[in-house]
């Protein structure tokens, strides 16, 4: 880790009855009275091993270029709503959701959520909500893979979600229990950008597994690839007539899906004669596979092509800004700036267990054996004696926040004894 960057670890932690998690960008986090070179210059955050019952993690600001963010192996359920006290004018609380990402900027960042199970039980309860006015990744990840969703919505953006400059917004080889699966109610835009719902399960009582609710645009060379999803309901409700879904020299992909119900797709795309294409292709309903010509009886319109099963595609396999060609054996070979199996403009690697995280090179780290010196901090009350878990909890009815401001002269690097340097009060 440089010198400059802040490297943040919680780990075996429970969040009861109201506890919430949150951790805060602040663009370069810079306090008062830092010097020019002594700013944070990125932030690689750890979560890990976290068990919440009506509580909640929040990740909400902008982060320094560079930060890697990473939230695996926990268990997050809620029964009732959480108060957000610390994120003002946010709408989610009565939706009870346990991971909330709030007006979150990233760039050239990752976030990568593996091995997580949320749930929330309650009336309309959103598992994971997008709030705020926007979720923002400028040439960064958000990756929410091999977790399991259960709500009245899996996945909620409130928010406008905004992908440029090489992003990826992913969710994969998940679970999903619900009414609705992934809802985009404040409207989506990818811009030379992918927004990827691939190979995940689960039953749908109500709604889809992509829901588009707001304006849906998709910019040069975007792709939003739907595929190798196993759902028991719809797979896509794009906004209805006169919105669309809008295809500029970016592909829509709905291939190798099984579905069922009456429909499996509904709402409307337009490629509007700007290069846009919509693939479609290799779809099973109600337990059997359908030939083209009943596309259109179950919702399936306004696409440019069909491509049969077992063929080898690049608008169906691959992100094509990033990809040179495709093998005989379907296998996307990556032009420079393409990654993994269908050459992603970032690489997202899984992370396993408490132990590793990923660099900002997007490798996976061992962190096992790595010793981290963390300066030691004295916390005493007004009588002078030390604080207890019983001064917290008893103090007051409302939720403690603590804000640490270190003054000038202090260095990471040098000083391990926080408490020459502070002194505060928990209010």
């Amino acid at each position: 880790m440089a010198r400059g960057d802040a490297r943040i670890v919680v780990q075996n932690v429970s969040l009861r009855n109201g506890a919430v998690l949150y951790v805060m960008g602040g663009g370069g986090l810079r306090g008062a009275g830092v010097t020019e070179g002594d700013e944070v210059r990125s932030v690689e955050l750890s979560v890990c091993g976290v068990d919440a019952f009506n509580g909640a993690i929040v990740l909400t600001g902008k982060f320094p270029v560079g930060s890697v963010m990473t939230i695996t192996d926990s268990l997050l359920i809620t029964t009732e709503p959480t108060p957000f006290v610390y994120l003002p004018g946010s709408e989610s609380s009565p939706y009870a959701p346990v991971l909330v990402l709030s007006d979150l900027r990233l760039v050239n960042s990752t976030l990568v959520v593996s091995g997580v199970a949320f749930l929330t039980v309650t009336r309309d309860g959103r598992a994971v909500a997008f709030d705020g006015a926007a979720l923002e990744l400028h040439g960064s990840s958000v990756a929410l893979d091999a977790v399991v969703f259960g709500g009245e919505s899996a996945l909620y953006a409130s928010a406008r979600v905004e992908v440029a400059g090489g992003a990826v917004l992913r969710v994969s080889e998940s679970r999903v229990y619900a009414a609705r699966g992934l809802v985009f109610a404040g409207g989506l835009a990818s811009n030379a950008s992918a927004v990827v719902v691939n190979d995940n399960t689960g039953v749908l009582s109500e709604g889809a597994m992509l829901v588009l609710w707001g304006s849906a645009s998709l910019a040069s060379g975007s792709w939003l690839s739907v595929r190798g999803n196993d759902i028991v309901g719809r797979l896509l409700s794009a906004p209805s007539y006169p919105r669309v879904v809008e295809l500029r020299q970016s592909i829509l992909t709905l291939h190798g899906n099984t579905g069922s119900g009456s429909q499996v797709m509904d709402g409307a795309v337009s490629t509007g004669g700007a290069g846009g294409e919509f693939v479609v292709g290799c779809v099973r309903h109600n337990g059997r596979a359908l030939e083209a010509a009943e596309y259109a009886s179950v919702g399936i319109t306004g696409y440019t092509r069909i491509v049969a099963c077992n063929t080898c595609d690049v608008g169906v396999g691959c992100f094509a800004a990033a990809t040179r060609s495709m093998s005989d054996s379907c296998r996307c070979r990556c032009a420079e700036g393409g990654y993994g199996r269908d050459c992603l403009p970032l690489q997202l690697p899984r992370v396993d267990g408490c132990n590793r995280t990923v660099d900002r090179q997007n490798r996976t780290v061992d962190r096992q054996n790595r010793t981290v010196a963390c300066p030691a901090l004295g916390v005493t009350t007004p009588s002078g004696r030390g604080l207890t878990l019983a001064d917290i909890r008893t103090s007051s009815a409302a939720p403690k926040k603590l804000t640490v401001a270190l003054p000038p002269g202090f260095r990471w690097a040098r000083d391990t004894d926080l408490r020459p340097y502070l002194s505060f009060a928990l209010a």
